[in-house]
């Protein structure tokens, strides 16, 4: 399975730190958050090659010139992103995905997710995509139980169940979506993977989940995240760094 980091994208949240260089470059225990996910997936039994799509006539080149140098144990091809929008740019990477499935990975997300197993229940599930989910977070504020105006208890960030389970931006899709996409981009240009593409697909019955059960996500829309949440980010790193293990066991959920 080809697996597909997504790191275009203008990086509007991260500014100012984003028009010097782009987010997923960002420093995380002494490599770029790009080498830190690249490396995860190319430990992975289940991935035989990364295609990576960026700006490479823009800041995608520091991207580019990085991982060219990081050796991955993996073929590494790199794709010009088109601003086809987030499904749109994959389809000038159609020839270096193949016909077969792919694990798709926008590079603001660090977790460190069990690909074999993700990978077991796309297939198993023989829908044509599946999303990484969580139902439950730890949250960043405080939180206190108030009854008759008053506080009777403070709970400091307390791990919460979701009312709706909450999407992680990294998926295992089959060659198939393309033709979706493509359908799509015919008509309107940019598409969205998440409204254009997988939500009539949902509505259809083609898309199961894979809850990541307690593993741990950050969503890095700046280089201020990592700062914030160093001992977090530097916990999901290490897990990440473990990736031949895929240690971060996850819960298969319905098609949805």
């Amino acid at each position: 399975m080809r697996a597909v980091i997504m790191a275009g994208g203008s990086g509007t949240r991260g500014r100012p730190y984003t028009d010097y260089f782009p987010k997923s470059m960002s420093p995380l225990l002494g490599r770029p958050m790009i080498e830190v996910i690249a490396r995860h997936m190319c430990a992975s039994r289940a991935i035989d090659g990364l295609v990576v799509i960026a700006d490479l006539g823009g800041q995608g080149a520091q991207v580019r010139n990085h991982l060219e140098r990081a050796r991955l144990g993996r073929p590494v091809s790199f794709v010009q992103g088109a601003d086809g929008g987030t499904a749109g740019d994959l389809l000038g990477a159609r020839r270096e995905i193949g016909s077969g499935p792919f694990l798709l990975w926008f590079s603001d997300n660090l977790c460190a997710l069990d690909i074999g197993a993700m990978a077991r229940h796309h297939e198993k599930s023989r829908r044509a995509a599946c999303v990484a989910v969580r139902s439950r977070r730890r949250e960043e504020t405080g939180f206190a139980v108030v009854r008759g105006g008053m506080v009777e208890e403070f709970r400091e960030k307390p791990v919460v169940d979701l009312p709706v389970s909450e999407c992680l931006g990294i998926y295992v899709l089959d060659a198939s979506v393309l033709r979706d996409v493509r359908a799509r981009a015919a008509g309107s240009g940019r598409v969205d993977l998440s409204y254009d593409i997988l939500q009539p697909m949902a509505a259809a019955g083609r898309v199961s989940a894979y809850d990541i059960g307690g593993a741990e996500w950050l969503d890095v829309e700046s280089p201020v995240v990592l700062d914030r949440n160093a001992r977090v980010a530097a916990k999901i790193a290490a897990g990440m760094g473990n990736g031949s293990r895929e240690n971060a066991k996850g819960r298969h959920l319905g098609p949805m």
